[in-house]
């Protein structure tokens, strides 16, 4: 029977259209709220956008990840040289793997007492710790991190970067819309190795290719009220790859290796959503969504010697699901004034916190608020708050810039885009 998980996803969403004449902010595409379709009229015929953000630790750690891990070194050797018997002791067999390479790292005493004794001489000052050099410290940080997740629970700097790039088209005409879309982009970790942030573990490191589409119809059933529904069928190749591996593949100038030994995934997937939209006069509606229910992909597997051998693949037994969300929206438009508020990702992260062990609920990612204004027919100003980050853009015949930044943390991001 096969295994029904829900394992953190990475949730690909393509922004490409909104209600006449603009939904303020690009959480949600307007197939994540297919009744909005009823009043949706447009056609892109090609279309890109180029997205990246990062954090000072994230750019450093991709240029320079000996001088990331730098802290991460020092805080292993002044933690092992004041650590009690019992810590030393139990995890000795894990610290003499990880420094097998120095034929100065000590052997096991008779006793704990005297093993831990033995590693403190050789973690503290003046001890063979500090004559490794710093990529055999870095080394042994990932290491460390890849054998025990929470052992550098408060010993490294958060980092996070993310870059894509996005081509699409599509139409939406009398309440049905279509679009086709391809994504190619890195996913950065969270946290450098393993490192958990407010609780939620992330792998690694993710490069995806995803070629999808978004198929909806909505339609009005009284003079207020619209229903809607979509489908969103993918197909996904990922790659995923730890900090630790990276680090490695750096120091040893290997980087084409760090391909050739991992796992490759091919996933299909799809995603059904439905909702009511509620128009109260010309200016002022109201959508309720039911979003993923359900939502679920599978993949197969396969690694560079598969594919010297008669290209074998290997299927992964387990049906991935993201857990359904409901989504309460508003747009009010007058004008040249476009605002929307949205109240999402509460029922999903119930669902994520009653799941999976260590989640901690985040309620500052549920509002999401946009503003859009008309400046001129060719030029519109928007400012936007989701997902703890500010969104300010600027809309000028079918080119688009956006610069973002997240409000608890100093990461900064940047999108272009254009299309015709």
């Amino acid at each position: 029977m096969k295994k029904l998980l829900i394992p953190v996803l990475i949730t690909i969403t393509m922004s490409l259209y909104a209600a006449v004449p603009v939904q303020p902010f690009d959480t949600t595409s307007v197939f994540r709220s297919p009744a909005r379709l009823a009043d949706a009229e447009e056609k892109r015929s090609f279309g890109f956008e180029l997205d990246g953000s990062s954090n000072i630790n994230g750019i450093l750690f991709a240029s320079d990840p000996v001088s990331a891990l730098q802290g991460g070194a020092d805080y292993l050797g002044t933690h092992l040289a004041e650590a009690d018997d019992s810590f030393l002791a139990s995890n000795y067999e894990m610290l003499s793997r990880v420094f097998s390479f120095d034929g100065n790292f000590p052997t096991a005493g008779r006793t704990d007492a005297e093993t831990a004794y033995f590693l403190r001489e050789y973690f503290g000052e003046g001890g063979g710790y500090e004559e490794i050099g710093d990529a055999n410290k870095a080394l042994a940080v990932a290491d460390i991190i890849s054998a025990n997740p929470q052992f550098f629970r408060n010993g490294l700097a958060p980092s996070d970067a993310e870059l894509s790039l996005k081509f699409y088209g599509g139409s939406i005409r009398n309440g049905f819309g279509w679009d086709w879309n391809v994504s190619l982009g890195f996913d950065g970790a969270d946290d450098l190795l393993y490192q958990y942030s407010s609780g939620n573990h992330r792998y690694g490191n993710d490069i995806y290719l995803t070629v999808g589409s978004d198929i909806g119809y909505g339609r009005y059933v009284t003079d207020n009220v619209a229903v809607g529904f979509s489908v969103t069928p993918r197909i996904m190749f990922q790659t995923a790859f730890t900090d630790s591996d990276y680090l490695a593949a750096r120091l040893d100038s290997s980087i084409l290796n760090l391909f050739a030994s991992n796992r490759y995934n091919l996933g299909i997937g799809i995603g059904l959503n439905a909702g009511i939209m509620y128009r109260i006069n010309d200016e002022l509606s109201f959508a309720l969504d039911l979003r993923d229910v359900p939502s679920a992909r599978t993949y197969w597997y396969f690694t560079a010697d598969d594919v010297m051998n008669d290209f074998r693949m290997h299927y992964d037994d387990t049906l991935y699901l993201t857990p359904p969300d409901a989504a309460l929206s508003m747009l009010w438009e007058r004008g040249k004034y476009h605002v929307s508020v949205e109240i999402s990702d509460a029922l999903s992260q119930v669902i994520w916190a009653n799941t999976v062990s260590g989640y901690d609920y985040d309620p500052w990612i549920i509002p999401k608020i946009g503003f859009v204004y008309d400046l001129y027919e060719d030029l519109t100003l928007s400012a936007k708050l989701e997902y703890r980050r500010i969104k300010l853009g600027v809309d000028w015949n079918n080119f688009n810039v956006e610069l973002s930044s997240r409000l608890d943390e100093l990461n900064f991001g940047i999108k272009i885009g254009y299309f015709i």
